[in-house]
């Protein structure tokens, strides 16, 4: 059984069920308690693609070059900063 994401305000069987309603997206999004764009999101979908997308980009818009990676992981070592904790306080530096 797939995992539904737990701050999904729809399942998939209410998301074909939008997907193939004809009534007037207003009704359906005050029905399910949702945006309109939500309605007109599952619409556009169609009933057959009503699982969770991953938000993860299928390309990343760049790429750290292997010296970039190494000053990051060197700096991180001698930190003790997880990565986030060393990009957050990188940017307040910069």
């Amino acid at each position: 059984m797939p995992t539904i994401h737990p701050k999904a305000r729809t399942t998939p069987a209410v998301r074909a069920e939008i997907a193939r309603s004809t009534e007037l997206t207003g009704v359906l999004a005050r029905r399910y308690g949702v945006s309109t764009e939500t309605i007109r999101k599952w619409r556009k979908r169609g009933a057959a693609d009503c699982q969770d997308h991953s938000s993860r980009p299928h390309k990343l818009p760049w790429k750290a070059s292997e010296e970039e990676r190494a000053i990051v992981c060197a700096l991180r070592r001698a930190t003790g900063f997880p990565l986030d904790g060393f990009c957050q306080h990188s940017r307040q530096q910069v």
